[in-house]
């Protein structure tokens, strides 16, 4: 006789048997094996992780298992007999009943799962959760059963808004960080106020405000403050006697937060009524440091609501501030600097403040050669504990095979007081040994006694080009007289170093932005592409994910534009004719100007910094011409001069200026429009900047600069004439025609290359057959797997996606070859595309179109392959 449980019976193997010895007619060999069956799906219906819930036609659940406990806190006992009802929230159950109605009027069996509309469950302690649910009917003992399977889908939710909020804040800070970086120093007061007026606005608070610590740090000053309408602007000073518990906070780098007034401590009364008085209801602070030392806080206060400062929200706080702050110092610096160049130098004290403010490693010695001074750099760099003395330990740091050359050098040097400079290996504070320059010369007090040495050191691993300019400038301030020399030539290199950094600050930030935070959008657009196209194959809603992968793009685009404003390219890998085309389109977009370039082609450097220089002295005078001249037209022309150097002339018909008025500003001080810099800069370089003008007669640069030769380049490229290529195998080309598209994927990232290779492997018209992290591998992996497509990263260490497609295009024309890239086109037709690549896509943004192409691809392979059968086999045959 059939077998089935009762409305409050477990499903077990105990109960099975009671039926089975009852005295039923079941004949008894059948016993066992009926029993170990029904044991097993008790165990599979019990150790499941989505809740199962089994019941009757009138919805009174007949089987709970262990997971439906966990998720709705009900016990088996207390939920077996009860109402399936009773799990869903109030305001569903009406469409909960209607849709339990239809599936129980339809023909579903077993293999065929109907879903509810019921997308809300209900807790026994109340609490609401979102899920899936999915139903099943069948037939037990003559009636009518229906499994119910719900999955809690609330991490994933919470999974996708974090998601967003984190990618909204990345945007905003990418937004603040562009609105600085690079921003003349005379500009900095009046961006200020309204890039904390966007904080305000983006965090939803009601006044933010930078603090300056006084030098006897007894007193806290505010440098910038912004607060909404309505809101009362902050004190301007606050001193220590006031708010001692704030400002002793502040003095010992502690984050002081409050959500409420009166959940201050019993020590800042002061704090609490100076809040109270100013209807302030929340407010948090955020220390800030400069070379270690706390120099001042950044605040945020609300008066309409209560915030409560969580650990992610006051991490977004110290990189706001972080911003913020840096602009201030960064203008602070420079002033010190130019107003250091028109004082006395000879002051010991002076040199160490201004050497704490620059971006090289300073160090001084006396005259019995012991390092008794380095500034926060060096400290930095090297990881060597502050305070404790340095004296000769400073060997130490030096790689073992350069401690016998530097000290001859050093001691040479010193015993001779003349100036010297050495390369040698030191060991940055990670224990990775790294390639410096350090340059001394000796030190004279105004009795002309010796003092000693002082000296800079350089990272210069990844700037072989900048020490070039840095030699040049070296020698040239040696030229000058002894005198000159002792009091000028520490101040003239910091000068040129602090023009250097500027422009590989730069060049470093669009690389992190191109290799770091572009990679990792376009690894999560692929995971989130991935996601959605799973979500929509099992019929689960989308669009939340859907507006993700949207904001994902957008915020890909933006990183896109200003990595390439920040460091266009075009200007590495098309020149500087082609660059200053393009920046003449980027002037007509950004700022309106309509630029006309004429350009000899041949008018380029194979130098970078002279590249580098040129076309952002460029962007600087187009910029002006917008500012100042108030045009909307100008013309850029480039041409090699009768000495074979770059020449490009500015020209506008604006309202002009009187150049001689410019000079005389600029030995008083800081002149603005970036005018004194570009001459400086390029005179640093061997060239020369002219200006003509004249108020309302227009303004005419000239930039003179050497084009310079380029440097000896070993090759790096395998010479394919005398590469091996191992013959295919017979079975590689003939047969049964392949099903899928062999793809091969190469990229650094390792990330981005899992992601793409999880999409593509998700379709079964795909294979993804191999993969390889630079040029060299892809080569290797190509003639290994002969694959049918490669999807080339353009940008990878060692060799490139561009020489790699053309070195296996050379010898693999068959296999057809697509770029991937972060960076927008430069030209209509790409560099990859050049090589012998057949395509070119964004990455996480052109998933679709790829995808697309991909299928394309794989028709014609496919084909191509079938009509070349009949002409294989007769070959292998012959074999």
């Amino acid at each position: 006789m059939p077998v089935t449980l009762g409305h409050r019976d477990p499903l077990n193997a105990t109960t099975l048997m009671a039926n089975l010895n009852d005295g039923s007619a079941v004949p008894q060999r059948i016993e066992q094996p009926l029993f170990d069956s029904w044991e097993r799906l008790a165990g599979l219906v019990q150790s499941a992780r989505d809740a199962i819930i089994v019941i009757d036609e009138q919805q009174r659940i007949l089987l709970f298992n262990a997971a439906a406990v966990h998720m709705f806190g009900c016990s088996q006992q207390e939920a077996v007999g009860s109402h399936l009802e009773r799990f869903v929230p109030p305001r569903f159950r009406a469409a909960h009943a209607a849709g339990f109605e239809r599936v129980r009027q339809t023909d579903l069996d077993a293999r065929h799962l109907g879903t509810l509309l019921t997308l809300c469950g209900l807790r026994a302690t109340g609490e609401e959760f979102p899920c899936e649910t999915s139903i099943a009917q069948h037939v037990v003992g003559g009636r009518r059963e229906f499994a119910v399977i719900i999955r809690d889908i609330t991490e994933r939710q919470r999974s996708a808004e974090a998601l967003r909020r984190r990618v909204t804040f990345e945007t905003f800070l990418f937004e603040l960080s562009r609105a600085f970086i690079g921003l003349p120093e005379d500009q900095v007061d009046a961006n200020m106020e309204r890039g904390l007026a966007q904080v305000g606005e983006f965090l939803a608070v009601d006044r933010v405000t930078l603090f300056e610590l006084s030098r006897d740090r007894i007193e806290i000053t505010v440098a910038y403050s912004w607060s909404a309408p309505g809101v009362s602007s902050a004190t301007p000073a606050i001193a220590q006697r006031a708010q001692p518990w704030w400002v002793s906070q502040v003095l010992r780098g502690d984050v002081s937060l409050t959500s409420h007034v009166d959940d201050l401590p019993e020590e800042a009364a002061a704090e609490k009524e100076y809040l109270r008085q100013r209807g302030i209801a929340s407010a948090a602070s955020i220390p800030l440091r400069v070379g270690g030392e706390i120099a001042g806080a950044i605040g945020f206060v609300t008066v309409r609501r209560h915030v409560t400062w969580t650990e992610e929200l006051v991490n977004q706080l110290r990189a706001i501030g972080d911003i913020l702050w840096n602009a201030l110092k960064r203008r602070q610096a420079m002033q010190a600097l130019i107003a250091a160049r028109n004082a006395a130098r000879d002051s010991e004290e002076h040199l160490r403040l201004i050497a704490n403010t620059v971006p090289v490693m300073i160090w001084m010695s006396d005259s019995d050669k012991q390092v008794t001074y380095v500034n926060q750099r060096w400290l930095d760099f090297t990881g060597w504990p502050p305070g404790v003395p340095v004296g000769n330990r400073w060997i130490e740091s030096v790689h073992p095979d350069d401690v016998e050359r530097c000290v001859d050098i050093y001691m040479t040097a010193f015993d001779q007081r003349q100036p010297y400079r050495v390369e040698y290996r030191v060991r940055r504070r990670d224990a990775e040994y790294r390639w410096a320059v350090t340059v001394g010369v000796p030190r004279y007090g105004t009795d002309r006694s010796f003092r000693g040495y002082v000296g800079t050191a350089v990272d210069i691993t990844e700037h072989k080009l900048a020490e070039d300019a840095l030699r040049q400038s070296h020698e040239t301030l040696r030229e000058r007289t002894a005198e000159l020399e002792r009091r000028t030539t520490q101040l003239s290199q910091l000068a040129s170093d602090l023009t250097l950094v500027e422009q590989r600050a730069r060049e470093q930030l669009a690389k992190t932005l191109h290799d770091g935070l572009q990679q990792q959008l376009a690894v999560a657009a692929l995971h989130l592409e991935q996601q959605v196209n799973r979500d929509a194959e099992r019929g689960i809603p989308v669009a939340a994910l859907t507006r993700v992968k949207q904001e994902l793009d957008e915020a890909i685009a933006t990183a896109r534009s200003l990595s390439i404003e920040l460091f266009p390219p075009v200007l590495q890998s098309a020149g500087l004719p082609t660059a200053l085309a393009w920046l003449a389109e980027w002037s007509h977009r950004k700022h309106g100007l309509e630029v006309h370039v004429t350009a000899d082609p041949i008018a380029d450097s194979p130098r970078k910094d002279i590249r580098t220089l040129l076309f952002e002295s460029v962007r600087e005078l187009l910029f002006n011409a917008v500012k100042h001249a108030q045009v909307n037209q100008a013309t850029v022309d480039l041409t090699l001069d009768a000495n074979r150097d770059l020449c490009i002339i500015v020209a506008d018909h604006g309202r002009g200026f009187d150049p001689v008025e410019l000079d005389k500003q600029a030995d008083m001080g800081p002149v603005g429009w970036g005018l004194f810099s570009i001459r400086e800069r390029l005179t640093l370089l061997g060239g020369q900047f002219d200006v003509e003008s004249a108020p309302g007669r227009g303004t005419r640069f000239r930039l003179v600069a050497p084009a310079g030769t380029a440097p000896s380049d070993v090759g790096t490229g395998l010479p394919l004439t005398h590469a091996v290529i191992e013959p295919v195998s017979p079975d590689a080309a003939v047969g049964v025609a392949p099903r899928t598209l062999r793809i091969l994927v190469v990229d650094d990232h390792a990330g981005f290359r899992e992601a793409l290779r999880d999409l593509l492997q998700a379709r079964p018209e795909f294979e993804v057959v191999g993969e390889a992290a630079n040029g060299l591998e892809a080569i290797a992996q190509s003639r290994l797997l002969r694959p049918d497509v490669i999807l080339m990263d353009v940008s990878m260490p060692e060799m490139g996606g561009v020489e790699a497609t053309g070195l296996i295009h050379a010898e693999l024309p068959a296999i057809l070859i697509f770029g991937l890239s972060t960076q927008e086109r430069v030209a209509d037709l790409h560099a990859i595309e050049g090589a012998g690549g057949v395509g070119y896509f964004f990455k996480g943004t052109d998933v679709k179109s790829l995808i697309d192409r991909l299928r394309k691809v794989r028709t014609s392979v496919i084909g191509a392959i079938s009509s070349r059968e009949t002409l294989i086999q007769p070959v292998s045959r012959l074999r």
